[in-house]
């Protein structure tokens, strides 16, 4: 992991992932206080079928030292990943274990506990590729859940 600084046009590298070893591509990540967290994704290395994941890293900014957290309630890749209103959100996203591929699913991450927990809200409908843009204070979801 590293992070950009537009101000310098400089890159600081972080620790890397705790899981997995190889790498994980087409998951989400999101700046939460302190931390960054890193959710779901696919294994890098595992092609056939992509294996999904539910894992979550925890990247504590000030010591710069990487953890593993509890994982996610489902196995989600390109799934939407905000901070509203304090609170982490993961919403959508692909899970090829399922028959219904395409998630409506919405979980919360409990910052103190560091747990996952679906939340009742769903989206209207099951999409992926859902990455928000930043620079938005809130984002109203309740336009778009049943």
């Amino acid at each position: 992991m590293a992070e950009y600084d537009s101000t310098s046009d400089s890159w600081t590298q972080w620790p890397a992932m705790s899981y997995p070893s190889g790498g994980r591509r087409r998951h989400s990540c999101a700046r939460l206080g302190d931390n960054v967290v890193v959710a779901g994704g696919q294994d890098q290395y595992h092609e056939d079928p992509p294996e999904d994941l539910a894992t979550t890293s925890v990247l504590h900014i000030p010591t710069q030292t990487m953890r593993t957290a509890a994982a996610m309630t489902t196995r989600r890749s390109s799934f939407g990943l905000a901070v509203l209103d304090g609170k982490l959100l993961a919403f959508g996203g692909y899970n090829g274990y399922l028959a219904d591929r395409f998630l409506d699913s919405v979980e919360q991450w409990d910052e103190e506990e560091e747990v996952w927990t679906l939340r009742e809200e769903r989206l209207a409908f099951g999409r992926e590729l859902l990455w928000p843009c930043a620079g938005f204070r809130s984002i109203n979801l309740n336009t778009h859940m049943n």
